[in-house]
């Protein structure tokens, strides 16, 4: 008989770890849409910048749980032209 695998696993195997949490379909959804609405952003798409000074992002930000203004930063810094060339 040959001994088991689980108990030859070294620590810090994936057994012993905790396990990563559950993302939930509809946060998956929400991740999704913030995630097309920073493509189209970064695109230039005038729509997408509408987007992301709107109440709808804040919501969208506040049920996965990211402050709205901290994306909208990173947006900012990462893509500067991009919220200038919607302005115009």
């Amino acid at each position: 008989m040959t001994p088991r695998a689980t108990r030859n696993r070294p620590s810090g195997s994936p057994s012993t770890q905790q396990p990563t949490p559950a993302v939930s379909p509809a946060a998956r959804l929400v991740i999704a849409i913030l995630h097309q609405a920073a493509h189209d952003y970064a695109a230039g798409s005038p729509a997408a910048a509408e987007f992301i000074r709107g109440r709808y992002f804040n919501f969208y930000c506040d049920l996965i749980g990211v402050h709205p203004d901290y994306l909208r930063r990173q947006l900012q810094t990462h893509f500067p032209s991009a919220l200038e060339a919607t302005h115009q």
